[in-house]
């Protein structure tokens, strides 16, 4: 049996052409000290994404704080000239813009949580759209303020913020759903005061979701009379504050059904003041009275009053947070905050940016480009020079490679598993020393190898082409059923005609990349031992697809990934009967890989 060799070296190209990178040169300057007329008290930085005329990019704002008090402001104003004390003027650099920036806050040591960013345009020349940005502490609510998730502020306590649902936060009005089980108590769910809704709530969503409170049955799908799992019949698997946990607002996903107290907080402070959107009717509470009843709320008068747990009234989600007042920020920390999506000025060139950072973030908010001390002492303040330039690209090509060769000589060195260097393909000899096949044993030879590395992205494929043992017109048959199941994977079967092939990858390949394919591929391939007498199939099972080996393409036998070097290792296996024709048998295989790319 011949095997030929099929060897692809490493600078052999294929079809097409592969751009592998753009390198960008970005110009970029940073002034300090004596090149601006302002003090500088630390390092000041701004990092652009980059620096071609026009691009719509990012920049990241970083700089030393000089202070031991509250970070409360930074203001950074982007001009085209270069400023100097007693010349508050500032050019807009050219179509420079921050209309659409928005500020995403990062920290060294000092937390800028509770930061807010809004942008102006400060220039003498109006070109362009807005060159500032105002970031400032925006850490305190007031009474009916819009919260972070939409909805309105309806109680304060300390630091601790309570904001009711938005009004269309379930698609429409408040929906109607009852409060649960009528004729069990909650326990943990009697608190009353502002803070207890969330225990409330949690409460009263882990005895629902509980099956043992209710003879195993899931309360909220259950299809039978509910006064047969301990509740009353009215019972129709609604859950007010299962429904309100669930919500996500806005992001928001900390929703609670709200204490008697806090409910009644909600209505002072909203409903009363005709705020809110509510409906003129009852609201339920999570406060349980006893067994039977809740508190609800009439928000058409305001009274207090308990009702069935079975009976449907309104419900609105609170949630409660609480922020930071501007932080503490020791000389030494580093702030740090990024622009995202300004759009550079569309001339290249030298523009500028000032800084300053204040204390109070009312005074950041009063900042002029005409005194930026005028609502109060500047902590410190600084500048920074910035350029735009066109990029230089960098363009090179990668070819693409695939290194494959099939041998037959000994594997002895580990050099020998990473390279097509000195490989020899010699014949493949089955049957014993004399090359004979025997009826009583299978021939297995181990002797067929191909190692195979490429960059193909998609990796390559290895295939066989070729035809089962020949002499003359007589033939070895192929193993397996040939029709109709063409290639299926048999056992050998020793005093039975059988020409067969599996593969396997070897252990110590450099790269784990071959993938045997089926039907090929059976797991005890590797155990197979060759020889003849001594030749050990191992519960191997084998395969010949006759109709697609012997076709113009051949048969896929095995994918190699894309990596280093890998070996295979082709197994054959020939059994004969008593009564097969005697004669000198021998095929020819073309083992052929082919790169995906």
């Amino acid at each position: 049996m011949i095997i030929k060799e099929r060897l692809y070296h490493d600078n052999r190209f294929f079809v097409g052409s592969l751009v592998i990178g753009v390198l960008s040169v970005v110009l970029f300057s940073l002034f300090i000290g004596t090149a601006f007329a302002f003090t500088l008290l630390g390092d000041r930085e701004i990092h652009m994404g980059s620096s071609q005329p026009g691009d719509v990019t990012d920049y990241t704002v970083e700089f030393d704080v000089s202070t031991t008090g509250n970070l409360g402001g930074i203001v950074v104003t982007f001009c085209a000239n270069t400023p100097t004390i007693g010349d508050p003027e500032c050019e807009t650099p050219a179509n420079f813009d921050l209309t659409t920036a928005l500020a995403n806050l990062d920290a060294g040591d000092i937390d800028l949580t509770g930061y807010q960013a809004v942008t102006a345009d400060y220039s003498s020349s109006g070109s362009g759209g807005d060159n500032t940005i105002i970031l400032y502490s925006d850490a305190e609510y007031s009474l009916q303020d819009t919260g972070p998730a939409g909805g309105l502020i309806f109680h304060i306590n300390g630091d601790t913020y309570y904001e009711a649902a938005p009004e269309s936060w379930d698609g429409g009005s408040d929906p109607q759903l009852q409060w649960g089980c009528l004729d069990q108590s909650v326990s943990g769910a009697d608190g009353l005061a502002i803070g207890d809704g969330v225990t409330n709530t949690a409460a009263i969503v882990d005895f629902h979701d509980d099956s043992s409170n209710f003879n195993g049955q899931d309360y909220y799908t259950y299809t039978g009379d509910y006064g047969d799992i301990g509740c009353h019949n009215f019972n129709n698997g609604e859950v007010a504050a299962k429904h309100v946990s669930e919500a996500e607002i806005n992001s928001y996903d900390d929703w609670f059904l709200p204490s008697r107290n806090e409910l009644d907080a909600m209505y002072s402070n909203l409903e009363e003041e005709s705020l809110g959107g509510f409906v003129s009717a009852g609201y339920w509470s999570s406060s349980e009275l006893w067994s039977s009843n809740a508190y609800i709320q009439d928000f058409s008068n305001g009274t207090i009053q308990y009702q069935n747990k079975a009976n449907p009234y309104r419900v609105r989600p609170a949630r409660a947070f609480t922020v930071a007042s501007a932080q503490p920020a020791s000389t030494g920390n580093t702030a740090i905050f990024d622009l995202v999506s300004v759009t550079n000025q569309d001339i290249q060139g030298t523009f500028y940016a000032r800084i300053y950072t204040y204390e109070d973030p009312e005074h950041a908010l009063g900042y002029t480009l005409e005194d930026p001390w005028a609502e109060g002492d500047v902590v410190d303040a600084g500048g920074v020079a910035l350029s735009t330039a066109e990029t230089i690209d960098i363009t090179f090509q990668i070819p693409e490679r695939l290194t494959f060769c099939v041998f037959t000589n000994e594997l002895s060195d580990p050099g020998d598993f990473a390279t097509c260097d000195g490989t020899t393909a010699t014949p493949v000899s089955l049957g014993d020393d004399l090359g004979f096949l025997s009826p009583d044993e299978p021939s297995i030879s181990k002797d067929a190898k191909y190692n195979i590395a490429t960059n193909a992205p998609h990796g390559a494929m290895v295939r066989i082409r070729g035809s089962t043992l020949n002499s003359g017109s007589l033939s070895i048959d192929a193993i397996g059923d040939q029709l109709p199941g063409d290639g299926v994977a048999t056992s050998s079967s020793p005093g039975t005609e059988q020409f067969g092939l599996c593969t396997y990858q070897h252990t110590d390949s450099v790269d784990d990349g071959i993938l045997p394919l089926a039907p090929y591929n059976h797991a005890n391939c590797e155990g197979a031992t060759d020889g003849q007498g001594t030749g050990n199939d191992n519960g191997a099972l084998f395969a010949f697809h006759e109709s697609e080996i012997d076709s113009i393409y051949g048969h896929p036998i095995a994918r190699k990934d894309h990596g280093d070097w890998s070996t295979g290792i082709i197994v054959f296996l020939a059994n004969i009967t008593a009564f097969t024709e005697p004669g000198v048998y021998t095929t020819t295989f073309d083992v052929v890989a082919t790169g995906q790319y």
